[in-house]
């Protein structure tokens, strides 16, 4: 049975310390407490334990706790390895991503087989494009009739062309509005999507950055830190930009210490703090489970981040220091999945000119009115009815 509890206000502590946790957002916990709840809250925090908590604000991306560091965090954070997949920073192997993605797409077909239906969250960005590409390639004919996507118009207008080739009459659809504004997902269903996507090719604002600083992204970062401090400084403040460059060059140093470019080390911050939170992205924004729905088999079972797999990872490990994720300009950034779909479907314009957007941005009306905030290893999950995105995309 899924279990929604909604987390209280607690006037000098932070609520729920005494639980343990495989999700939790410390910074949307605070920012959606009550003003004298965060002033107390504030002043029982060093600067350290306040300035980790703002990581995701100072660095403007939807992270969390650093999952290589779990030991580092206000809450008790634990991996569950159903599905929280904890690689091997020192491997190298030769980064076939083909490969890697044909297998992904193999490695699903067991589950389907005593399945109905089979949903793919679709936006017609690039990891959700991959994900269709992939499925189209290696899935039969029987297994494509179970698949439904989720989508919308915007859908389309970012990909025309894959929808009139190779959805329009071909696939089944549900419109996006109507699919998580009237139903609840249900337990017996594979829910598919592109997350962790962005984890695994970059950080999610390099367009921003690539915009103030081109062509800086492949210049070393240990003699350009400076470039990383005004960069940050954009979010926040010189002193809260210092304190994050330092913080990731800790950690870089630590488990990382062959990242050498600018491009690599914004993808750690992205890889290392925002993994684990986009294994959750579908349930923390997009829908609500039914009553009804075990949560410990949504959650390890029927929810499948495509690109949340030890090979995914593995790959974008040993891909530091190449140019298989970005290359000469930023229009080719998430380069081997754009290749993979132009391998696929030949479309010129997009492999040419597509960039990463993020598809919640504009579909911000499909959001929940609650805010998952926590999933704990008893699967209850979190919720206040704040709306607290605010603090983390401005």
């Amino acid at each position: 049975m899924s279990n929604y509890i909604k987390v209280p206000y607690t006037l000098n502590s932070f609520p729920l310390t005494e639980k343990e946790f495989y999700f939790i957002h410390t910074s949307h916990i605070f920012h959606s407490s009550l003003d004298d709840c965060k002033s107390n809250l504030r002043k029982a925090m060093t600067d350290y334990e306040f300035n980790r908590m703002q990581f995701a604000k100072f660095t403007k991306q939807d992270s969390v706790n650093p999952r290589f560091d779990l030991a580092d965090c206000t809450y008790k954070v634990k991996s569950n390895p159903a599905y929280m997949f904890v690689p091997d920073l020192n491997v190298t192997i030769s980064p076939d991503f083909e490969t890697i993605t044909d297998n992904r797409a193999l490695s699903i077909k067991p589950l389907i087989s005593n399945r109905d239906k089979v949903y793919l969250w679709y936006s017609g960005g690039i990891d959700s494009t991959l994900v269709l590409c992939s499925l189209l390639k290696n899935w039969s004919h029987v297994e494509l009739q179970k698949l439904t996507l989720i989508m919308s118009k915007t859908s389309i207008d970012e990909n025309p062309t894959m929808y009139h080739t190779h959805i329009e009459n071909k696939l089944a659809t549900v419109d996006a509005t109507d699919y998580l504004f009237h139903r609840k997902l249900v337990g017996n269903d594979i829910h598919i999507s592109g997350d962790c996507g962005d984890t695994i090719m970059g950080y999610d604002n390099l367009d921003h950055f690539d915009m103030c600083y081109p062509g800086s992204y492949n210049k070393a970062w240990r003699t350009n830190q400076h470039i990383l401090i005004d960069f940050f400084a954009l979010y926040s403040n010189r002193t809260n930009a210092k304190w994050v460059v330092d913080y990731v060059a800790s950690s870089i140093n630590k488990h990382m210490s062959r990242i050498e470019t600018i491009s690599d080390f914004l993808w750690w911050t992205t890889f290392n703090w925002a993994h684990n939170a986009d294994i959750f992205v579908s349930v923390r924004y997009y829908a609500r489970l039914s009553p009804e729905c075990d949560t410990r088999t949504f959650f390890e079972e029927n929810l499948i981040p495509w690109f949340n797999t030890i090979e995914y990872q593995e790959w974008a490990i040993s891909s530091v220091g190449t140019d298989l994720r970005i290359r000469e300009d930023y229009s080719t950034n998430k380069y081997a999945a754009k290749k993979y779909i132009h391998d696929f479907n030949g479309d010129d314009f997009y492999f040419r000119n597509k960039l990463p957007e993020s598809s919640l941005v504009k579909n911000k009306e499909f959001f929940p009115k609650l805010v998952v905030l926590g999933v704990d290893t008893e699967y209850n999950i979190y919720y206040r009815d704040t709306r607290v995105d605010k603090y983390i995309k401005g």
